[in-house]
């Protein structure tokens, strides 16, 4: 059926397909669809295929705009996610080792439950100390090269000083 204008629907209202054929909102001539629950618009869906929750202009493939927006990607297989505070900088996870750059050996990881960082430690979720490097530098085979230690600081790779003068 075709409809001009508005179309209402009252009582408890379902728009559906048969026989689990595709819905289709929209067509060649349609701009943006919006989804204007209790009479405001909480999210777009433009013509790019762009997807705006609080925003009727989205610029990206996903834009969350908000007061304080929060954002959640959890993967119910094994009740692992992340979150993430964009007002405060915050990028959480939530039962699983945070890694930024998984599959390179120039990544980062971030322990669970924080306090550990690793830097280069591909593929592992247990970190070694508070502060666990573990590099491939040029003919070093696999070690860091420590050029100083305890207070001779020039031109170190890594410094450590366990003399208590500074």
């Amino acid at each position: 059926a075709s409809v001009s204008g508005e179309l209402k629907l009252y009582g408890t209202p379902t728009i559906q397909s048969t026989a689990r054929q595709t819905l289709t909102l929209g067509g060649d001539t349609t701009g943006h669809v919006a989804f204007a629950p209790g009479g405001s618009t909480a999210m777009t869906i433009t013509s790019a295929g762009n997807v705006g929750i609080g925003t009727t202009t989205p610029s990206y493939q996903l834009d969350v705009y908000g007061v304080d927006p929060q954002f959640r990607v959890f993967a119910t297989t094994n009740s692992r996610g992340i979150r993430i505070y964009p007002s405060n900088g915050t990028i959480e996870s939530e039962n699983t080792t945070l890694f930024l750059n998984r599959l390179n050996t120039n990544n980062v990881v971030l322990g669970e439950g924080g306090g550990n960082v690793g830097v280069g430690t591909v593929g592992t979720t247990t970190l070694r100390g508070t502060l666990d490097v573990r590099a491939n530098l040029k003919g070093s085979g696999g070690t860091i090269a420590v050029a100083s230690l305890s207070g001779q600081t020039s031109f170190a790779t890594l410094l450590v000083d366990n003399s208590s003068t500074g």
